[in-house]
């Protein structure tokens, strides 16, 4: 049998087929993180950016350049780490 992120990762997958855009929402520690890299391997133009690397949280500063980029790419996976510290990060920034 199937472990429960596979059973997952089969859904999101499957739901990447209709729709541009899926989010991993749940309490800490219950296994976005692991089950969000598990998808990004299965796609080649996936991207993984983590807020609490300021290089990565710096390419949202400007989301409507950063996104634009990616225009007509068939998947563009964005997996935001940690979001629940961007409040504090940007302050750290400005």
């Amino acid at each position: 049998m199937d472990t429960w992120r596979e059973i997952y990762q089969l859904l999101i997958t499957e739901r990447f087929r209709s729709s541009p855009a899926v989010a991993l929402l749940g309490a800490r520690q219950v296994g976005k993180s692991t089950l969000a890299e598990m998808i990004i391997e299965q796609f080649p133009d996936a991207m993984c950016l983590d807020m609490e690397r300021p290089s990565d949280l710096n390419k949202l500063i400007d989301a409507e350049a950063f996104f634009q980029q990616f225009e007509g790419r068939m998947i563009c996976l964005l997996t935001l780490f940690m979001v629940h510290h961007l409040k504090a990060l940007l302050l750290k920034i400005y």
